[in-house]
C-alpha cells in the first residue's frame, strides 16, 4: 500500500510539471503576440495624431503621438523576447527598424508642419511611403502572429490531450487505491473484531481453567486433609504407645505400623507434589541431618514391600556424617525407586551406593547409584562400567516399577535439587538408576549444636510444664486428634482446656488469657483462619496469644491465609509428639522465663 503511494504520488507530480512547462510555454507566446499587438497599436495612434494634426493644423491632435512615443521610443524590445523565444531576433530587429523608420517619418512631417511648411508636409505624405511603411509593419505584425497562433494550435491540443489521458489514468489509479483502502480498512476492522473474540475466548477459557485448577486445589486440599486426619491418628498413637513400657515385640508392632503409616503418607505427598509440579511451586528445605539415619529410615519404610531383597548402602568415607539438604525430599526421592522395585525385579539384590563427585566451598555434588544387581557385585566400592545408557523415562522399559507419576515428581525433585537422573540397563548384568544432588557441609559449631539438640529431642519431657507453665487451648472438632493431642501434652505435665470449633475457641480465648492455641484449620462454626483472625483483632493492643495452626493440608495457600490471620506457626498432620514439644519449646521461651536450665 505504501509503494502504490508512492508511484502515485511520483505520477501526479511529473502530470503537474509537465502541465506547469505546457502553461509557460502559451504564456512565453501570448507574451509576445501582445507585445506585437501593442507595437501595433502604438504605431496606428502616432499616425492617426500625425494625419489629424496635418489635416487641421490643430495641437490636440499631436497628443496621440507624443504618448506613442513617449510610451515606446523602440516599441519593441528585442532583449525581453529573446530570453523566451530565440528564433525571433532577426524578425523582431526588422520590426524595430521599420517602427523606427515610421516615426522618423512623422517626426520629419511633424516638424515641417512646426516650420510653417504644411505644403511640403502634405506633398511629402501624397508620396504615400508613410503608408507603406505602415503596411508593412501591419504585414510583418499579422505575420507573427499568424506563427504564434500556429504554435500554441499544435502544442496545446497535444498537451491537452495527454494531460486528459494521464488525467483520467490517475483518476482511475486513486479509484483502486480508495477501494484498496477501503479493503484495507475492512479487514483492519475485521482482525480486530477477531483479536477481540479471541481475546475474549481465551479469557474465558483462562476462566474456566483457573476454576478447574481451583476446584482441583481444593479436592486435592479435602483429600489430603480426609486422609492425613486418620493417618496422624495411627501415627500419633504407635508413638505414644511406644512410650508406654512396651515388649520388644510390641515396639516392633509399632515401627511396622509407623512404617506402613509413613509409606501411605509418601503417596498423598506424591498426589500433592504432582499438582505443585505443575504450577512449578515445589517447596525446598535446608535442614541438617544425619545421612546414615535418612537411610535407615528410608530402608525401613520399604522394608515391607521388598521383604525378598536385601537392603545394602555404601557411604564413601569422604562423605561428612552430618550434611544439609532437604531431609524429607531425599527421604521422598530414594523411596520412589527403591519402594518399588519388586515390582519390575524378581530375584535381584536392592543395592544403594553414595559417592562425592565434586566439592566447591561448602557444596558438594553426590551421586546416589540403585542397583539390582548381586551382593558381590555391589560391596566393591569401584564404580561397574555402565553402557547402553537411556536418559529419560520410558513406561514399559522401566525395570524398577517406578510410576510416571511419581517418576515425573522424582525427576523434578532432583532438578531442583541441583541433579540429574539416568536410568541405564545393563544386557545380562542388572539395571541402575543414578541421581545427583547438591549438598552443603555444616560447619562444626552448627553440628554440635545439632547433636545437643538431637539427644533432647528424642524422648518427651515430662517436667516441661515445670519449666516452662504454660496456659493452652486445643481446639480441634475431630474427638480423636483432640484426645491424642491433649495426652500428648499430658505426657509433658500439661493439662489444657478444649474447644470443638473456631466459635467456641475464639470465646474461651476472649474470656481466659491463653498462652498458646492449638488451633485445628478446618472446624464447623467458624474455621481456624477466622478464629485466629477474631482473637488477633481481640488482642491488638496487647499480648496476644501465640496461635499454632493444626492441619492436615499441606498446600502452601493454606499456611499463606493462616499467617495473614494471625497464626504464628504451623504443625502438619501427621506429626509426632516431640514436633508439639518444639513447639512449646520455641515459643515458651519467649513467654515465660524457664523455671530450670534445660
Amino acid at each position: 500500500m505504501a509503494g502504490l503511494m508512492v508511484v502515485l504520488t511520483t505520477v501526479i507530480y511529473n502530470i503537474l510539471n509537465k502541465s506547469n512547462n505546457t502553461t509557460k510555454r502559451i504564456s512565453r507566446s501570448l507574451q509576445i503576440t501582445n507585445r506585437l499587438k501593442e507595437a501595433l497599436n502604438t504605431m496606428v495612434d502616432a499616425e492617426t495624431g500625425e494625419r489629424g494634426y496635418i489635416i487641421t493644423g490643430n495641437q490636440i491632435f499631436l497628443q496621440p503621438y507624443l504618448a506613442s512615443k513617449q510610451k515606446n521610443t523602440t516599441p519593441v524590445n528585442p532583449d525581453s523576447l529573446l530570453a523566451y523565444i530565440p528564433e525571433y531576433n532577426e524578425k523582431i530587429t526588422a520590426l524595430n527598424k521599420l517602427i523606427k523608420q515610421k516615426i522618423g517619418y512623422v517626426d520629419t512631417l511633424i516638424g515641417l508642419m512646426r516650420a510653417g511648411k504644411p505644403a511640403k508636409a502634405i506633398e511629402i505624405t501624397n508620396t504615400g511611403r508613410g503608408r507603406l511603411l505602415m503596411d508593412s509593419i501591419r504585414a510583418m505584425v499579422n505575420d507573427m502572429q499568424t506563427a504564434e497562433a500556429t504554435k500554441i494550435s499544435s502544442v496545446y491540443p497535444a498537451e491537452v490531450d495527454d494531460n486528459k489521458k494521464i488525467f483520467v489514468v490517475l483518476v482511475s489509479v486513486a479509484g483502486c487505491c480508495i477501494i484498496l483502502l477501503l479493503i484495507y480498512f475492512m479487514m483492519v476492522l475485521r482482525n480486530a473484531r477477531l483479536r477481540e473474540k479471541t481475546e475474549a475466548d481465551l479469557l474465558e477459557a483462562k476462566n474456566i481453567a483457573e476454576t478447574a485448577n481451583k476446584a482441583k486445589t481444593n479436592f486435592l486440599a479435602l483429600m489430603s486433609h480426609e486422609i492425613r486426619t486418620p493417618m496422624h491418628d495411627i501415627i500419633a498413637t504407635s508413638s505414644l504407645l511406644s512410650e508406654t513400657g512396651i515388649t520388644a515385640e510390641q515396639q516392633d508392632h509399632c515401627d511396622t505400623i509407623y512404617r506402613a503409616s509413613m509409606a501411605l503418607l509418601s503417596v498423598v505427598n506424591d498426589v500433592i507434589d504432582f499438582s505443585r509440579i505443575e504450577t512449578g511451586a515445589i517447596p525446598l528445605e535446608n535442614t541438617p541431618f544425619v545421612l546414615r539415619d535418612c537411610l535407615d529410615e528410608v530402608f525401613s519404610a520399604a522394608a515391607p514391600s521388598t521383604a525378598q531383597g536385601r537392603r545394602l548402602y555404601y557411604v564413601e568415607e569422604t562423605i561428612p556424617e552430618l550434611i544439609e539438604c532437604d531431609p524429607a525430599r531425599l527421604r521422598q526421592v530414594l523411596l520412589s525407586i527403591l519402594g518399588n522395585s519388586p515390582k519390575a525385579i524378581e530375584n535381584g539384590e536392592i543395592g544403594l551406593s553414595i559417592r562425592l563427585i565434586s566439592t566447591a566451598n561448602d557444596a558438594m555434588l553426590l551421586r546416589f547409584t540403585v542397583m539390582n544387581t548381586n551382593a558381590s557385585n555391589f560391596n566393591t566400592p569401584e564404580e561397574s562400567t555402565t553402557n547402553d545408557e537411556s536418559e529419560g523415562y520410558q513406561l514399559e522399559n522401566n525395570l524398577f516399577g517406578i510410576s510416571s507419576l511419581r517418576f515425573s515428581i522424582t525427576a523434578r525433585l532432583i532438578s531442583l535439587m541441583g541433579g540429574t537422573i539416568k536410568l541405564v540397563d545393563e544386557h545380562g548384568k542388572g539395571n541402575t538408576v543414578t541421581f545427583t544432588i547438591t549438598v552443603h557441609k555444616v560447619d562444626e559449631k552448627s553440628s554440635e549444636l545439632f547433636f545437643s539438640k538431637r539427644k533432647k529431642l528424642d524422648l518427651l519431657d515430662s517436667k516441661l510444664s515445670s519449666n516452662l507453665p504454660l496456659n493452652i487451648l486445643v481446639a480441634d472438632d475431630y474427638e480423636m486428634n483432640q484426645v491424642l493431642l491433649v495426652q500428648i501434652l499430658a505426657k509433658m505435665g500439661y493439662s489444657c482446656k478444649t474447644a470443638r470449633n473456631g466459635a467456641e475457641a475464639a470465646g474461651l480465648a476472649i474470656d481466659t488469657k491463653f498462652d498458646i492455641i492449638f488451633m485445628d484449620i478446618a472446624m464447623p462454626v467458624m474455621d481456624g483462619i477466622e478464629a485466629s483472625k477474631r482473637i488477633s483483632e481481640y488482642y491488638i493492643n496487647s499480648f496476644t496469644p501465640v496461635i499454632i495452626g493444626v492441619t492436615a493440608n499441606a498446600l502452601l495457600e493454606d499456611k499463606q491465609k493462616g499467617l495473614e490471620a494471625g497464626m504464628d506457626d504451623f504443625i502438619i498432620k501427621p506429626y509426632k509428639p516431640v514436633d508439639v514439644q518444639h513447639i512449646l519449646k520455641k515459643y515458651g521461651t519467649q513467654i515465660v522465663k524457664p523455671l530450670a536450665a534445660m
